[in-house]
């Protein structure tokens, strides 16, 4: 088992927050698959920095999304994280 980490600073390309979600999740483990790692199995921390003012649904969808990707697309699941 190796510890690997990875930052992005994604903006969204798409207006449905799931599915830019999906995106971002996608983006960021394609990175970590890039060095070589096979398998992503302890799981994912998540910030995600969004305006206070942003209504409480394109928050939620954006973290439906990545924890879609992560469970459904890759097998693995986010550990932990914040909001910020």
């Amino acid at each position: 088992m190796v510890l690997v980490k990875n930052l992005d600073v994604f903006t969204p390309i798409v207006d449905e927050p799931e599915i830019a979600g999906e995106i971002a999740a996608c983006n960021v483990t394609n990175d970590i698959f890039a060095m070589n790692v096979p398998e992503i199995d302890g799981g994912m921390l998540i910030f995600l920095a969004i305006k206070t003012d942003t209504p409480d649904y394109i928050a939620d969808g954006i973290l439906k999304g990545i924890k879609n990707f992560m469970e459904n697309k890759i097998n693995s699941q986010i550990s932990g994280g914040h909001t910020i």
